[in-house]
């Protein structure tokens, strides 16, 4: 089970030769998926790329996809009435809001996609059912809004301080559905596949991969990863300019 940014792409957004190679030889003995905080039209490519069949995660656990039919498996979406109360709030705290349904991305005021990630961004105001946002994003969430987001009850979030959210002053946060976690999507993964948590390898390098690791029979923390991640590792493998996920296949699963 492998995270996306920072793990499997680095700041160039691409999968180097080395790690397609070790990922072919491994499909070969296990299943291979992407955990990420993307919504799952902003991975496909990399999910076409590595022509992975298995179960991918997408939106930190709030939705699984089949990547041969791009249908769900399993999705939690946020309740209307909270996802409604959680945007008009950050916006009238002042805060740089986003929502990602299945398709958009949907913020006020930027119509340019974000880097890396290939989603077409809409206004808000082009949202038709508020009972379908999966996630909604906040870039540089103060710490009082942060303390707000975390006094409601029907959602939950996780806030990310890796390098590139460094650029931001507090980080992100990503808030989705009470329940919803890399955790969640690795327990509803086992289940869809019948496979034990247990034989889970997991390897990410940011806090939003923290449950993902807990969930896991093997942790794994990038090199490049957060000091949270590294404590609760059984194995820190090299950082991702060194494809350190490729370390990880040789050494433990061929």
């Amino acid at each position: 089970m492998l995270d996306i940014d920072g793990t499997v792409v680095g700041k160039d957004y691409k999968i180097s030769s080395g790690l397609k190679q070790a990922i072919k030889v491994a499909k070969e003995k296990v299943l291979v998926s992407l955990c990420s905080q993307r919504q799952y039209p902003a991975f496909a490519h990399y999910v076409k790329e590595l022509d992975l069949k298995a179960t991918q995660i997408a939106c930190g656990g709030a939705q699984l996809v089949d990547p041969v039919t791009g249908k769900d498996v399993w999705v939690r979406y946020m309740e209307e009435s909270a996802a409604k109360e959680l945007y008009q709030g950050l916006i009238s705290r002042g805060e740089v809001v986003f929502l990602n349904d299945d398709v958009y991305v949907y913020q006020e005021g930027r119509t340019e996609e974000y880097e890396g990630y290939p989603i077409p961004i809409k206004p808000v105001s082009e949202l038709k059912d508020w009972g379908k946002v999966l996630q909604i994003g906040c870039d540089g969430i103060s710490e009082e809004s942060w303390r707000w987001v975390e006094s409601l009850a029907g959602v939950q979030g996780v806030r990310v301080f890796s390098e590139k959210a460094n650029e931001l002053k507090n980080g992100y946060a990503s808030i989705a559905a009470r329940g919803v976690s890399k955790q969640r999507g690795i327990v509803e993964y086992c289940r869809i596949n019948e496979i034990k948590p247990g034989e889970v390898i997991a390897v990410g390098n940011d806090l939003n991969d923290y449950t993902m690791l807990m969930a896991a029979g093997l942790k794994i923390a990038m090199g490049n990863g957060v000091e949270e991640l590294k404590a609760i590792a059984d194995f820190i493998c090299p950082p991702i300019d060194e494809d350190g996920v490729v370390t990880v296949i040789d050494k433990f699963i061929l």
